[in-house]
């Protein structure tokens, strides 16, 4: 099936649920498919099937660098007592494929297109579902703009990266601050953070930065080489 899914460069909708006879090794064949040239799919629908983390691993690593499908369903997807197959460690990779957290160029890279995976009981929203509402934004620059403010800049403390910015040319920082200060659209969805208090905390940690005259003294003596 996998050749032949291939060749349909046209198919945005693929329901392949209650289908529990396929074994691992055939959902892990399937997942080379999310990677093929011609791929075009929109929804793929994997419900009620025997799908475990290392598939689900499998699967994110093929979407990875995928930026057409947006609704990946994978409910219900329990063993013969009922017991969920998927666990913390495959809804772990999920997560990473939204949002990895490595460094603010893994955040920038990460997946901006999936926004539905399955539902949730849970009452409260989680990390996942937050990525996943912030994915269906149309632009996607702004989408990766929160990740990054939300994952490296939210919080200040030792994990914060805000000694990236202290560490930039001069001449770079005036674009990074706009990057920070950039306003998001009235039909934002999901978490909204401004970049105001990343600028704010720059602001006390690198005061000469906004001072006039101080700037233009550094550039002088970096220009002259002393």
């Amino acid at each position: 099936m996998v050749p032949l899914l291939s060749r349909m460069g046209s198919l945005k909708y693929l329901e392949l649920s209650e289908n529990e006879l396929v074994t691992s090794a055939g959902w892990e064949i399937l997942s080379d498919y999310l990677q093929s040239p011609n791929f075009a799919l929109q929804e793929l629908h994997l419900g009620r099937n025997n799908i475990n983390d290392d598939i689900v691993i499998a699967l994110t690593s093929s979407l990875e660098h995928n930026k057409i499908l947006k609704k990946l369903d994978l409910y219900d997807c329990t063993d013969e007592d009922d017991n969920e197959l998927i666990t913390e460690r495959g809804w772990e990779a999920i997560s990473t494929l939204v949002c990895n957290k490595s460094s603010i160029m893994d955040t920038y890279n990460s997946n901006h297109t999936l926004n539905y995976v399955n539902d949730t009981e849970d009452e409260e929203e989680n990390e996942l579902e937050s990525y996943l509402k912030l994915n269906k934004n149309k632009d996607k620059v702004e989408v990766a703009r929160q990740k990054i403010l939300q994952t490296h800049f939210l919080i200040f403390d030792d994990t914060s990266k805000i000694q990236e910015l202290l560490d930039m040319e001069l001449e770079v920082l005036p674009t990074a601050i706009a990057w920070m200060g950039k306003p998001t659209h009235n039909d934002w969805k999901g978490t909204n953070v401004s970049g105001l208090s990343t600028m704010f905390n720059l602001m006390r940690r690198l005061p000469d930065l906004f001072d006039s005259g101080a700037y233009k003294k550094a550039n002088t003596k970096r220009k002259r080489g002393m």
